[in-house]
């Protein structure tokens, strides 16, 4: 994909008249629409490109910079996740349970992330997401219930200063 790539689109998401409600609504509806299977062991993505669907990437790790981003679930056995420069993702869920994620310079993520250690610093930020049992793929064990991220921990997560 090379420099301002959209992946998965429609005009409404890429129109900012909407409000953020509806926009997230649109985004969901369009990640549904495409999953991306990966075996490679790193994915890269920088220069503003942008991607609406779901990534399983069996052991990538993951660097997003230079205000790329990735809307749809993320589900990665790699160790390494780096978002930063302005990059973004909304996810329902980042699954990444091997994965040492560090978002700073900027890197913004809405949704839930399950990973090893988390690290942000320098203007980094995650914003939490409502979950339910809907918005989880099905690899993920989807339900119609509602699921709260601790319940798909095994262990409570930690905070080291």
């Amino acid at each position: 994909m090379g420099a301002g790539s959209v992946i998965n689109t429609t005009n409404e998401i890429e129109n900012n008249k909407v409000n953020e409600e509806t926009k997230l609504e649109l985004i969901k509806g369009q990640i549904n629409k495409l999953d991306i299977f990966y075996k490679g062991t790193s994915l890269d993505m920088s220069g503003n490109q942008r991607i609406y669907g779901s990534l399983y990437a069996q052991n990538a790790n993951i660097t997003m910079t230079g205000g790329s981003g990735f809307q749809g679930h993320i589900i990665t056995g790699g160790g390494k996740i780096d978002i930063s420069g302005g990059a973004n993702a909304v996810t329902q869920v980042f699954y990444a349970p091997n994965s040492n994620v560090n978002i700073t310079g900027g890197g913004t993520i809405k949704g839930n992330i399950i990973s090893k250690t988390l690290t942000i610093s320098g203007g980094g930020s995650v914003t939490y997401m409502n979950l339910s049992g809907e918005d989880l793929p099905p690899i993920l064990g989807g339900a119609t219930e509602t699921i709260s991220p601790k319940d798909l921990l095994s262990a409570e997560p930690t905070r080291e200063k």
